[in-house]
């Protein structure tokens, strides 16, 4: 996966074996305080389940979520062909429930 929303997705998901993100990435996102779903921009609620959201740093959280599922992150100096992409790409443990949740949000890992 390569770009920040389909990471966003792949890392909500728990599906991230190995992210790769570049070391100056700094994003501010929004972290759902009831089903802890992490969202890029500025929503005011939840784009999930409609909960309460929090302000948080995006790479600090994305960080913090793959770790927490056993994942690994391999930090990268500037790197034009990763800043294309938003700084950030993931390799996935698997792609069907990431597929699954693309087609239908209501999908849930």
């Amino acid at each position: 996966m390569l770009g920040l929303p389909a990471t966003l997705t792949a890392v909500n998901a728990g599906a991230v074996h190995k992210l790769f993100l570049q070391r100056h990435f700094q994003r501010a996102g929004r972290r759902c305080v009831d089903c802890e779903n992490l969202d890029e921009g500025t929503p005011q609620q939840c784009t999930v389940c409609a909960g309460k959201v929090q302000t948080v740093k995006l790479g600090e959280a994305i960080i913090t979520e793959v770790l927490r599922h056993d994942g690994t992150v391999e930090p990268v100096a500037a790197d034009t062909r990763l800043a294309t992409y938003d700084g950030v790409g993931a390799l996935l443990r698997y792609h069907s429930v990431v597929q699954a949740i693309k087609e239908d949000p209501s999908v849930s890992a």
